[in-house]
């Protein structure tokens, strides 16, 4: 299997003492729009922390509502450096963190206030890891013995602290380096459905063939619904299997990719259904009053009925149709 590499970004992904998996690697075939707006309101923040006074290209790119998360953040970071130096060019905001291939970057840094600050969009995680390495990285560079680093999250509006001394951050970076470089056997963790690793991962395919296991014909459920420990051991098992884009959501779909290019799954038919006809309210040539007691879309029938109520020509060029869909179910014929 691929490994990632070492990075502060991924260190609590691939920490076992974290819930994660040293085997883990960030899922290149993900959607990168969401990643994309950061980068673009990242670069904004710090080209505005460069020189407030003079707008930057960066920011006036951005829509109305990045620009207010933008401005947020940086008058956050204003708040907490008070008028210390806040430096935030790239070249000045690297960090070399023994044990990494690669230096480390922060978004912006108060060597005045010993603190650095990383800008995260999204909803709120742990980033305990992440941030010890930065600060560790930051110590060393500015001969310090303690370091906090406050993550701003410009779309919750909010600020968490992490603080470290030297050699809290020390340890914790020789220990995630030791792990990295002596990694155990793959397991299954809170971020197997980010993983690159997922479809070829051992500890997956063990997950399946014990599912399996529990599809024999002696299983029972009377002989497990009353001991705790076998309903946890049937939940493992399944959790993976059942769950929202789990093993089985995946192999339904490959299923019905096969079966939309007509090849045969034994005892599983393709089944399609045509989308509803639906009239958009705004489009009924009515008076204001009357589309009032109506909102947004509306079914056809509907329609028919608020046409046959007010005496109103029923107007065909309206209609709309949303699309069809298909979905995969059992056949009800038995195979042979």
């Amino acid at each position: 299997m691929r490994r990632s590499t070492l990075r502060p970004s991924n260190t609590d992904k691939l920490d076992p003492e974290n819930g994660g998996c040293e085997w883990f690697v960030s899922d290149k075939g993900r959607d990168m729009t969401f990643l994309n707006r950061g980068s673009d309101m990242d670069s904004a923040y710090r080209d505005l922390l460069k020189n407030f006074s003079n707008i930057p290209e960066s920011y006036k790119k951005l829509t109305e509502d990045e620009k207010s998360r933008v401005a947020w953040v940086v008058t956050e970071t204003y708040d907490i450096s008070g008028d210390n130096e806040i430096i935030s060019d790239k070249s000045q905001c690297m960090v070399v963190i023994p044990g990494f291939r690669n230096p480390g970057e922060v978004d912006a840094e108060c060597p005045g206030q010993l603190c650095s600050f990383d800008v995260k969009s999204g909803q709120e995680y742990r980033y305990y890891n992440q941030q010890g390495c930065y600060a560790y990285g930051e110590m060393l560079k500015h001969f310090s013995t303690s370091w906090t680093v406050w993550v701003l999250y410009m779309d919750l509006r909010k600020r968490v602290k992490y603080s470290y001394t030297f050699d809290v951050a020390r340890k914790l970076v020789e220990r995630l380096v030791d792990s990295y470089s002596s990694p155990q056997e793959p397991k299954i963790c809170q971020f197997c459905d980010w993983c690159g690793n997922f479809n070829i991962c051992p500890a997956q395919r063990e997950l399946v063939d014990k599912a399996m296991g529990h599809m024999k014909p002696e299983f029972s459920f009377d002989g497990i619904k009353d001991d705790p420990a076998k309903l946890a051991e049937f939940l493992t098992i399944m959790h993976p299997i059942a769950k929202d884009n789990g093993w089985y959501d995946r192999v339904k779909s490959r299923a019905k990719e096969l079966a939309s290019q007509k090849t045969e799954i034994p005892g599983w038919i393709l089944t399609s259904r045509s989308g509803s006809r639906y009239v958009d309210v705004s489009d009924i040539n009515a008076s204001a009053d009357l589309r009032a007691e109506l909102a947004g879309s509306i079914p056809y029938p509907l329609y028919q009925d608020f046409c046959e109520k007010y005496g109103i020509k029923v107007d065909d060029s309206i209609i709309k149709q949303s699309p069809g869909y298909s979905f995969l179910q059992q056949s009800r014929k038995k195979n042979n």
